[in-house]
């Protein structure tokens, strides 16, 4: 649960929804505290935000917590499930110049995404168990909330009669009128660990073992190597950092749900282990994931976004393989990426 919560309190800050958004009031979650759910890190990791208007349109990765229309997305969908209603199962939306789309690269549990916000179970996975994509469209003072599949043809409808939601919605598509240049490269990439040797490494992989004491260090083939009673990790010349462990004989595997947050705490785990060491990294994003039979793991493969857009590397510069509950397989390449700069001719 710490995990959860240091998940929220990175995307959403310390402050409360309820203080952006004088004058409307916010769902009440009976039973359930959002705060705390196991489904917090599958809401707020691997999305994306579009925002469509007459102004053209632009995908959003970077940033979600501070953005505008994020913000207003999460708050939108908590009045849907306090008070909103089912409308209609339809081949295709209406089509609309002003909408937001929230898209996940997984099928998004329904029971998990409405638990988050803690109120009505059932309200959703009654009549869909997961999607991809939600759009949200303001029409006559309602905002009609399409959830779509990836792999169907039907697109589920629901409304929330709220006149204050529609004129907030809005205000912010009347905002959304400047152009954002798209930054296609090219991207220059830094070491953070500065001067390689097995000492200054060690400081920024102790985090994979439980008793940074109990690692034994050494160079093997060229290779970083370190290593406990049960676990390995080694780092290679082109900044790959490679973590293994041992699982049980005989560990069961794992449903998408509970292999998911296994996954994603280990990035949360690295991502403030390195921020500690001055050395933050770039924001990844969920690309594809897939499940082996024969060996019961999860494989799940992230890239790295920059100033919204994919960096365009030749391989996936994060994969994970899960099994049991935990994270068996780590491999990340350990660079950090940023917009090239022109030092002048």
């Amino acid at each position: 649960m710490a995990c959860c919560i240091l998940t929220i309190r990175l995307w959403f800050g310390s402050f409360s929804l309820y203080g952006l958004f004088t004058g409307a009031p916010i769902a009440s979650p009976v039973g359930i505290n959002p705060w705390d759910e196991d489904a917090a890190p599958l809401i707020i990791s691997s999305a994306s935000l579009t925002i469509e208007t007459n102004s053209g349109s632009r995908i959003i990765y970077n940033n979600l917590d501070t953005n505008p229309a994020w913000i207003l997305a999460n708050y939108a969908i908590g009045q849907l499930i306090e008070s909103g209603q089912f409308l209609h199962e339809i081949p295709n939306p209406a089509p609309s110049d002003s909408s937001l789309t929230i898209h996940y690269n997984f099928p998004m549990p329904s029971s998990f995404f409405r638990e988050f916000f803690g109120t009505r179970p059932g309200f959703l996975s009654s009549h869909f168990e997961n999607f991809n994509s939600l759009s949200i469209t303001p029409i006559e003072n309602t905002l009609h909330f399409a959830f779509a599949k990836a792999t169907s043809q039907s697109y589920f409808v629901f409304v929330l009669d709220s006149p204050f939601q529609y004129d907030r919605l809005n205000e912010l598509f009347e905002q959304e009128t400047a152009v954002y240049p798209a930054l296609h490269g090219p991207f220059m990439s830094t070491n953070p660990i500065g001067q390689l040797q097995l000492s200054t490494v060690a400081d920024f992989i102790e985090f994979f073992f439980p008793n940074p004491a109990a690692i034994t260090s050494s160079m093997i083939n060229n290779i970083y190597t370190y290593r406990d009673n049960m676990r390995t990790v080694r780092f290679f010349y082109d900044n790959t950092v490679e973590f293994t462990i041992m699982p049980r004989p005989g560990t069961a595997g794992d449903d998408l749900t509970r292999a998911m947050l296994a996954a994603f705490s280990k990035i949360y785990e690295d991502a403030a282990h390195q921020a500690r060491r001055g050395a933050p990294k770039n924001e990844v994003v969920l690309t594809a994931h897939n499940f082996n039979p024969e060996t019961n793991r999860w494989h799940f493969y992230f890239k790295y976004v920059l100033n919204d857009i994919i960096v365009d590397l030749p391989a996936h510069p994060l994969e994970i393989q899960t099994l049991g509950g935990n994270v068996v397989f780590y491999r990340r390449l350990m660079l950090n990426f940023r917009a090239f700069e022109w030092e002048g001719f």
